[in-house]
């Protein structure tokens, strides 16, 4: 009786708290293929003048009306030319004549996956951009390498011009972090910033001192292909390819295959320090030793109310946790009046493995485990029971009953997968989920009974305690060695 009593308030209990943690429908994989080489990204519309594309290694041919552009391709403006970029995430490049860029990387599934990027090159002339969704989501995606520093945005609209061996960038809205090997600076809306060298510290200028005219004439070039006024009928591109002058074919390659040489050498210094102070701390020491990124989770499951420190890099993260859980209850059942307490305590140290670089992860540590559960039942008088063999009666044998169930394996192992990666680049609020098992082996029952004044069998009713104690243990060696881990949180990274 005493066993039934102790079990169906321990399950009743457990049953709502694991209920609470399963979240709603099934964990699918919804990463896409990503744009690669042979797919379009955007494109590329002719305002006025000539303009030239090259795709990786091809040679340059001129842009007719608008043509499809795909990573790794090379555009350039001629004199009194002007071309409107748009892409698939809707990020916007105007260029002026005299420009040329390279579109070194984009990666785009519209799913707003983690691994989505933009880096531009740009070697000569004046730009505008306008950030799409990718920088919209995650700020640290978008890169702009210039031979002078490396632009990573904090807003979403600015231009850059070149000019007289210097270097002018105005940002129209947000802000943007400029960082070259001299230090990062960053710059606001409405203000105009001005760099020498790749070694020479930012600087800010006065709107008078700015080159107005070609940040004009940026500000003129349209922003939507609508806005462009049909071209006349051109010839086919072969046609005229063949009718460029020789220097044409080849104006835009050899420019740029200086530039990547001479340029990328300061690689090692902007890539991993292009954004803002938050960003440096994932470079490398002096040491070597690369700094991981940290989070915090809030989280409720089957281990109760807790929170953890996450700290990791994009694949391979770590992360401590503490949880805890106290229910107490008095009440009646049975012809007994019960005070039960169940209490879950515990401390988590868990590695996580994301195999396919998304939001999925493999998991695997150890939990301190504390948890225990207490029952102490008071039979009513008059009231007779069972224990053993034997049938006590309450009011002459028995004061009370108490039992106990505690977990004695100090490090129980813990293995399960999830989701949500907390310590990924620019991630800020996430929301994570976790679904294992602890391995936490049997654990330990006992069962005491306090006779009552004066009663005379306590001898042998200790002894029909012990063999109840007895079989109840072997009860649960055999069906309560796991325990269900079960989660849902929510996380902030700093």
């Amino acid at each position: 009786m005493l066993k039934k009593a102790l079990f169906f308030v321990v399950f009743v209990l457990i049953t709502p708290l694991s209920h609470s943690a399963q979240p709603s429908g099934k964990i699918t994989n919804n990463i896409k293929k990503e744009s690669s080489t042979s797919e379009g990204i955007g494109s590329v519309y002719l305002v006025k003048g000539a303009v030239y594309v090259a795709h990786g290694e091809k040679p340059a041919h001129q842009v007719t009306r608008n043509e499809t552009i795909v990573a790794n391709t090379l555009i350039s403006t001629d004199d009194k030319s002007a071309a409107l970029l748009k892409f698939s995430d809707g990020q916007v490049v105007t260029m002026q004549a005299n420009s040329i860029l390279r579109i070194r990387e984009y990666r785009y599934n519209g799913k707003n996956n983690q691994r989505d990027t933009v880096v531009f090159s740009m070697f000569k002339g004046g730009m505008r951009f306008i950030t799409g969704l990718i920088g919209q989501k995650t700020k640290q995606a978008f890169r702009l390498k210039t031979p002078f520093f490396t632009i990573g945005i904090r807003g979403t609209d600015f231009m850059v011009v070149m000019l007289n061996d210097s270097m002018y960038s105005q940002i129209l809205t947000g802000s943007v972090a400029i960082t070259n090997s001299a230090g990062m600076k960053i710059v606001n809306a409405g203000q105009t910033a001005v760099v020498t060298s790749s070694k020479s510290l930012v600087s800010m200028v006065s709107a008078s001192a700015a080159p107005s005219a070609e940040f004009g004439e940026i500000r003129s070039i349209p922003i939507q292909p609508s806005s462009i006024s049909v071209p006349p009928t051109a010839a086919p591109v072969y046609e005229e390819v063949q009718k460029l002058p020789a220097q044409k074919e080849t104006s835009i390659a050899p420019i740029a295959q200086e530039k990547v040489v001479t340029e990328t050498l300061s690689d090692s210094v902007e890539e991993e320090a292009y954004l803002d102070q938050k960003e440096k701390t994932t470079s490398k020491s002096k040491s070597g030793f690369i700094w991981p990124r940290y989070a915090l989770s809030g989280k409720v499951g089957t281990l109760g109310y807790g929170g953890e420190l996450v700290f990791g890099r994009d694949t391979l993260n770590g992360r401590i946790g503490f949880n805890k859980y106290f229910f107490h209850k008095n009440g009646k059942a049975n012809s007994m009046n019960f005070d039960f307490k169940f209490q879950l305590l515990s401390v988590t140290a868990i590695m996580d493995w994301y195999p396919f670089d998304g939001d999925f992860r493999i998991s695997g540590g150890v939990i301190n485990n504390k948890a225990k559960f207490k029952l102490k039942a008071i039979p009513d008088a008059g009231a007779n029971y069972t224990i053993g063999a034997n049938t006590y009666s309450a009011s002459t044998a028995v004061s009370d009953l108490r039992g106990r169930v505690t977990f004695s394996r100090p490090l129980a192992p813990y293995v399960g997968i999830g989701w949500g990666n907390p310590v990924l680049a620019g991630k800020g609020w996430g929301i994570v989920s976790d679904f294992g098992v602890m391995f936490h082996g049997a654990p330990k029952y006992s069962l005491t009974a306090t006779c009552a004044t004066g009663f005379t069998g306590c001898a042998a009713l200790q002894n029909d305690v012990a063999a109840e104690q007895a079989k109840q243990q072997k009860d649960l060696n055999k069906k309560f060695k796991y325990w269900p881990v079960l989660s849902i949180g929510l996380t902030y990274q700093w």
